[in-house]
């Protein structure tokens, strides 16, 4: 299953933050061996790292993915405007 949905940030910027789940709907909740995050470099964007998430979350894990701030879905100015100490 993939989950998509927007993040408030709680920051000075209350920017809207992009937020993936991948999860495997047929493991129960013990057979989940446990959670990872996958962020993206800069320049990019979490939906780089969907396929790899898939097969993740096929082996037992919850799987995040987030799109920085002015990244992919993410509100907030592109990433060109922004130094990386910036995000």
């Amino acid at each position: 299953m993939i989950t998509k949905d927007f993040l408030k940030a709680e920051d000075r910027f209350n920017q809207l933050i992009y937020h993936t789940v991948v999860r495997d709907t047929k493991k129960t909740d013990s057979e989940i061996v446990g959670s990872l995050i996958l962020m993206h470099g800069f320049g990019e964007s979490s939906d780089f790292f969907l396929e790899p998430a898939i097969n993740y979350a096929l082996n037992g894990l919850d799987v995040h993915l987030i799109d920085l701030r002015g990244f992919g879905q993410s509100s907030g100015p592109r990433c060109g405007r922004l130094t990386i100490k910036e995000i």
